[in-house]
């Protein structure tokens, strides 16, 4: 059986983000890759959508609120 998308990396996550590969990764990956601010810039670029699932601390960021937007 393969890992539970909390576990995987940092890099795991992005990756599969980049290529659109699995609905809804970055929602559950783990806390402290959702607030990773590298992590959350490319998963609001690609579905802005994921910007709900920003940490708060993150969702006042002017790069991921025009990310999101675009």
């Amino acid at each position: 059986m393969g890992k539970e998308i909390c576990e995987f990396s940092k890099e795991e996550i992005m990756k599969a983000i980049e290529a659109d590969e699995m609905f809804g990764i970055y929602a559950n990956a783990s806390e402290e890759i959702r607030r990773d601010k590298e992590v959350a810039l490319l998963a609001v670029t690609k579905n802005g959508n994921d910007y709900t699932c920003v940490p708060n601390e993150l969702k006042n960021d002017r790069d991921i609120i025009l990310a999101a937007v675009k």
